[in-house]
C-alpha cells in the first residue's frame, strides 16, 4: 500500500542530501515550492506526469520514490516487483470500493423512493413528510451543538473534518487523527444533547398529562428530538468510519 507520509519524508530526505531547497526543486520541475511542501508533508502525492522529472532532479529511481525508501542493488528486482504488486492491488481496491459505493447508493436511493412513494400512495393525506419537521426543535438542537463545539474550541476542526470527508482530499497523519477525534467528540455531544432535549420533552409531557391541547407539542418534542439524534448520529458514524478507513 502506498504510504504518503513515508513518500513525503523520502522526498524531503533526498532533497536535503543534494543540498537543494524546495524552491530549487520546484523550479526544475515547473511547480511551486508550496506544492513541494505538500508532497514532503504527505498532504498530497506528486502527479503521475511529474514523477519522472522529480526522480531525475532528486536522482532516485521511481520505484524507490513510490516505496519511500532506497533499494539495495541485489534486492532491486524483488522490491520493484513488490512495489508493482502493491500498486495493482491498491488500484483494484479503489475500483472495488467505487463500485460498491455506486451500487449501495443506487439501492439506498431506490429503496427510499419506493418506500416513501408507497407510504404516500397507500395513505394519501394521512402522512406528510413535513409533519416530521419541527423548526423549533431543530433550531434548539443545532444551537446547543454549535455552542458546545465553539466553547470546546473544535468548531474549526469540525468544519475541516467535513471538508476532508466530502472532498476526499489527501491529509497528513496528524490531520487524520484530529478529524477522527473531532467526529468522535461530535458523536458524544450529539447523544448527550439529544438526550437532554428528549428528557426535557418527557418532563414537559408529565406536566401536561391530561391536557390534550398541550400534550401534543411535548410529545412531538420528545419523539422528534430522538429521531433527529438518531439521524445525526448515523451521519456522523458513517463519516467517522470513512475517516478511519482513509487514515
Amino acid at each position: 500500500m502506498i504510504n504518503q507520509i513515508k513518500i513525503g519524508q523520502f522526498i524531503a530526505e533526498s532533497r536535503r542530501e543534494l543540498g537543494m531547497t524546495q524552491r530549487e526543486v520546484a523550479e526544475q520541475i515547473g511547480v511551486t515550492d508550496k506544492t513541494i511542501s505538500k508532497w514532503e508533508t504527505g498532504n498530497r502525492l506528486p502527479d503521475a506526469s511529474l514523477l519522472m522529472d522529480l526522480c531525475r532532479v532528486l536522482k532516485v529511481d521511481v520505484n524507490e520514490l513510490l516505496k519511500g525508501e532506497r533499494f539495495c542493488p541485489e534486492n532491486y528486482g524483488k522490491n520493484a516487483a513488490d512495489n508493482l504488486v502493491d500498486l495493482v492491488g491498491e488500484i483494484n481496491g479503489i475500483k472495488q470500493e467505487k463500485k460498491g459505493r455506486y451500487i449501495g447508493t443506487f439501492l439506498g436511493v431506490a429503496s427510499l423512493v419506493l418506500g416513501i412513494g408507497a407510504v404516500l400512495l397507500l395513505s394519501p393525506g394521512a402522512v406528510r413528510l413535513w409533519d416530521y419537521v419541527d423548526i423549533s426543535v431543530i433550531a434548539v438542537f443545532l444551537g446547543i451543538l454549535c455552542l458546545v463545539w465553539a466553547s470546546a474550541g473544535c468548531f474549526h476542526d469540525y468544519i475541516s473534518a467535513w471538508k476532508i470527508c466530502i472532498f476526499h482530499r489527501q491529509i497528513s497523519e496528524k490531520e487524520g487523527k484530529t478529524a477522527v477525534q473531532t467526529f468522535s467528540f461530535a458523536c458524544a455531544v450529539i447523544l448527550i444533547v439529544g438526550s437532554i432535549i428528549s428528557l426535557a420533552g418527557m418532563i414537559s409531557l408529565c406536566g401536561y398529562w391530561g391536557e390534550t391541547g398541550n400534550l401534543g407539542p411535548s410529545l412531538a418534542q420528545t419523539v422528534l428530538s430522538l429521531l433527529y439524534t438518531a439521524l445525526l448520529e448515523l451521519i456522523h458514524v458513517i463519516a467517522l468510519y470513512k475517516l478511519k478507513r482513509s487514515g
